[in-house]
């Protein structure tokens, strides 16, 4: 009989070892969850925030676009209105000499 109650003792003591090393185990895991968890959050709101200022960017850039099209197009439109005139300076200069000769 001390013979079973000191086998039961010495799987009772090696039990509860076993379940501090389970707690401290679960310990261990709980706090590296955390860290994980926190670092996730950390690297979503970083990318987050590279992300609304790359659109913010594009947005930009598309704007400075606009305007460089938009100031191409006068340039185009003045170009063609002073082509026009030349035209109308070169027939009438054809229409003058065409006259005298």
């Amino acid at each position: 009989e001390k013979e079973a109650g000191d086998a039961c003792r010495e799987e009772a003591a090696q039990l509860e070892k076993q379940m501090e090393e389970a707690k401290s185990e679960i310990l261990k895991l709980r706090g590296e969850t955390e860290m994980i968890s926190y670092f996730q959050d950390t690297v979503e709101t970083e990318t987050i925030y590279r992300l609304r200022a790359d659109c913010q960017n594009l947005e930009i850039e598309r704007e400075m676009d606009e305007i460089k099209v938009r100031h191409l197009k006068i340039e185009r439109d003045e170009l063609v209105s002073q082509l026009d005139k030349l035209k109308e300076e070169s027939e009438a200069l054809n229409n003058d000499s065409e006259g005298k000769s």
